[in-house]
């Protein structure tokens, strides 16, 4: 099953193109912290870490970073990120030694 499939599944979401921005997003995400001086092509390693950040980002929709919320015994707290830190530790920065 492809990433784009799994992600419809996993939502429920029939807005395709809501979809593919996720995708394109949580694989900008993961190219800028991979490779923070520019470059390079998402490897296929990162193809379900780009899945989960891509549904983290769509789960978080319309409450894009929300501090604090209480209702019905149910609380949120984000910080000022859209993806949860634990993904981001995930990506392996690549650097290279100036000449």
């Amino acid at each position: 099953m492809e990433i784009f499939e799994r992600l419809q599944k996993r939502t429920g979401e029939n807005d395709l193109d809501l979809l593919a921005d996720l995708l394109d997003s949580a694989e900008s995400v993961i190219l800028a912290r991979r490779f923070p001086f520019g470059g390079g092509e998402l490897e296929e390693r990162y193809r379900d870490l780009q899945f989960r950040i891509a549904l983290a980002m769509y789960n978080k929709l319309g409450a894009e970073y929300e501090t604090s919320h209480s209702e019905s015994g149910i609380s949120r707290t984000w910080g000022s990120e859209d993806v949860p830190q634990q993904l981001l530790e995930e990506i392996v920065p690549i650097g290279k030694v100036g000449s």
